[in-house]
């Protein structure tokens, strides 16, 4: 959720299944990347969302290009053919914020369930690689 890889020195033993969920809106951990925390201590300088999972998807040696899919607001991103099953999956919400996406968040934060969606990733089969 909204999550920035500051630092680029993961280079994990076996593929690691990652869905990533973020709002191109958020202003504490840039979707495009940049400053994450822009007004606070922790201030760190990060790479775009989209370069993150591409970055994951070449770790676990995912083959080709994501497949795109889009519905309303939400535009979903996904790796798969990668070693062990461990697919990498970027849900991008247009206009969502850095939250935890829920119904009832008006259009774009309550354009995805969260929780559901990270629970049908994992449950498929994603974290036993």
């Amino acid at each position: 959720m909204a999550g920035a890889m500051i630092l680029d020195r993961c280079q994990p033993d076996q593929s690691v299944p990652v869905i990533e969920i973020h709002g191109t809106e958020d202003q504490l951990v840039p979707y495009k990347g940049g400053l994450v925390w822009p007004e606070g201590v922790a201030t760190q300088p990060a790479p775009s969302t989209l370069a993150v999972a591409e970055h994951w998807a070449a770790l676990n040696g995912c083959p080709a290009g994501p497949e795109e899919e889009t519905d309303g607001l939400v535009t979903t991103l996904t790796w798969t053919g990668c070693p062990d099953g461990a697919e990498v999956k970027l849900v991008a919400v247009e206009g969502g914020g850095h939250t935890w996406f829920a119904t009832g968040l008006g259009p774009a934060n309550g354009a995805v369930d969260a929780t559901s969606l990270i629970w049908d990733f994992f449950s498929s089969g994603q974290g036993a690689a």
